[in-house]
């Protein structure tokens, strides 16, 4: 993924990454116990960072907390756990959420979130505003003409630099 070259290049290390492909804990636990105590016994963290679907964070949560209840774990904010998610009180001491969206004031924002009330009854995650925005980026691609996987990177590549560009100009 080329994480650990940006790393790098920031003067930072990534000391091990581990791949898991699962759907849920429960079909999956075994799985996940394996990945995880190999990753640790590889690695021996202070912290882990993880990017999972929602119910794979619990599961990889309290394996970690088993194996090490010293660890820091930081999630992505596809994972917010509120008072009704099952977390051991000692998961929930070590595990904290980054939050990288959260809801704006404009008009698209306050349409999408209107719109997820209307639907599901209740205000959206940050996994599905992501999945909202990936959607609207690919609609907004296919109407300016892209059609092949390679169109579609360089089209994403351009626009981030058109971002970066904006940004500079201030």
């Amino acid at each position: 993924s080329g994480s650990a070259e940006r790393l790098t290049a920031r003067g930072s290390s990534l000391v091990g990454e581990s791949l898991f492909l699962g759907h849920e804990c429960q079909s999956d636990r075994l799985a996940m116990r394996m990945v995880v105590r190999s990753l640790i016994a590889r690695t021996q963290p202070d912290g882990i960072i993880m990017a999972l679907p929602h119910g794979l964070t619990i599961c990889a949560l309290e394996e970690l907390t088993s194996v090490n209840p010293r660890l820091t774990l930081l999630t992505s904010d596809s994972f917010v756990p509120d008072a009704t998610t099952e977390l051991s009180d000692a998961t929930r001491r070590v595990t904290h959420v980054l939050e990288l969206w959260s809801p704006g004031r404009d008009s698209a924002t306050t349409r999408f979130r209107t719109r997820m009330r209307e639907v599901t009854g209740y205000d959206p995650t940050p996994g599905q505003a992501y999945s909202y925005d990936a959607f609207r980026l690919a609609e907004a691609a296919i109407r300016a003409g892209v059609r092949t996987r390679k169109q579609m990177r360089a089209w994403l590549e351009a626009l981030v630099e058109d971002v970066v560009r904006c940004r500079a100009r201030g």
